[in-house]
């Protein structure tokens, strides 16, 4: 396996309550695997990886004598999990994909790891479609379109969003006929329960909702008590961010309430959302109607804004123009943000410091290669180690881990 070690310190000056302030942020790359022709390990693409303490888990096509397949380190080493060659457990014949078979959300969150299970979706030949888990070296069913949707009429038929919780309980959305949607739980034993679905009443709202989407879990959670966040619509525009913890449903921020930090309006859009168990708080982007995006962070008592369109981009030229995904853990919140002049990168804002750094963007050479574009999920970031998938000109990719430290100057 190829690695790579390469050192960056970038030097940040913010101005702070009239005062100036230098720090920098050291960041180590390590490279897991690529798409370099030359690399007999290599893969022909890859996809958006999740990470936890050490472990981490992709998608990716073209290795070996397989078209698709899921990888992990589970083991202490890189192997497949799934290919297109491995038998669907409790289906017929062999995976063909693996994302949601909803078309609208088959970009989101494909899998999810923790210290000895991961959970993927993957799909079939006839429809086959469902959430499966990967445990002790065996590879088991925990829903598929054959399943019943509990506390709801008929079976499964989309699913997406998997999270495997603690104690391998595995959280996830699914949707069945008759716009049934609802977010569910799998428990350690296998049990399946409805937790929230489209014949739950909002709070602080009228009627029940229509939509949920995304969906996050806190990983530090368990099946007895899971802790989740998600995006709920209504009936005549109504829109929420709500937090689900100890068997309760609580708004965090909707149609109704004020952009924070003087912001003008009201929020009229959350795009992405990623929930820290370890401090009960959700690192969200959201927007107002005036195209006041922004990476906003809530404790659960106070919404803050993080960043916004007139945030000056570290270590580039002038200010924020969009956001897209985010993960949180702990004091840190990672984001990719875009600016002017087809500028793209990967930000780190500290809660310790108050600052934003460059982690990486696309006037950096890594690998001495140019970069093109960074990608993460919301199961990149563990502690201070941060996943990644980067993309070249010279349409090449590679999986690399980056550890950072923020050194006081």
């Amino acid at each position: 396996m190829d690695r790579l070690l390469k050192y960056i310190a970038f030097s940040i000056l913010l101005t702070l309550s009239g005062c100036l302030r230098a720090e920098n942020l050291l960041v180590a790359f390590t490279q897991i695997t690529n798409t370099v022709q030359s690399n007999p390990n290599g893969f022909k693409q890859l996809y958006i990886p999740a990470y936890f303490d050490g472990l981490y888990a992709f998608i990716g096509s073209g290795h070996g004598s397989t078209n698709l397949g899921v990888y992990a380190n589970l083991n202490g080493f890189l192997q497949d999990i799934a290919t297109d060659q491995t038998h669907i457990p409790n289906g017929s014949g062999q995976f063909q994909t693996f994302e949601s078979s909803s078309d609208n959300l088959a970009a989101r969150q494909l899998l999810s790891i923790n210290d000895n299970a991961l959970v993927f979706l993957g799909t079939g030949s006839f429809l086959q479609s469902g959430i499966y888990q990967y445990q002790n070296k065996n590879l088991s069913m925990i829903a598929n379109q054959k399943t019943s949707m509990p506390g709801a009429n008929g079976d499964f038929q989309y699913f997406a969003f998997p999270s495997v919780l603690a104690d391998n309980g595995v959280g996830f959305w699914a949707a069945g006929a008759e716009n049934q949607e609802g977010i569910f739980l799998a428990d350690k034993t296998g049990k399946l329960h409805s937790l929230v679905s489209t014949s739950t009443n909002i709070p602080l709202g009228q009627g029940s909702f229509t939509h949920l989407a995304p969906v996050n879990f806190a990983l530090t959670s368990n099946s007895d008590n899971p802790t989740f966040a998600f995006v709920g619509e209504g009936s005549n525009g109504q829109l929420g961010l709500y937090r689900y913890k100890d068997g309760k449903i609580h708004l965090v921020a909707n149609e109704n309430t004020q952009l924070p930090s003087g912001g003008t309006g009201f929020f009229t859009h959350f795009n992405e959302i990623d929930y820290d168990g370890t401090t009960n708080s959700i690192a969200f982007i959201a927007g107002g109607i005036l195209n006041q995006d922004g990476v906003f962070y809530n404790n659960g008592e106070q919404t803050y804004e993080i960043a916004n369109t007139q945030s000056f981009i570290p270590e580039g030229v002038g200010t924020f123009n969009q956001f897209s995904e985010l993960s949180t853990y702990g004091r840190f919140i990672v984001f990719h943000g875009n600016g002017t002049n087809q500028q793209k990168g990967i930000y780190l804002y500290s809660g310790d410091t108050g600052s934003i750094y460059k982690v990486l963007d696309n006037t950096d050479k890594l690998n001495r290669k140019t970069i093109k574009n960074i990608y993460i999920g919301p199961e990149s970031l563990y502690k201070n180690h941060l996943a990644l998938l980067v993309t070249f000109t010279d349409g090449t990719q590679s999986i690399e881990i980056a550890t950072f430290q923020i050194s006081p100057n």
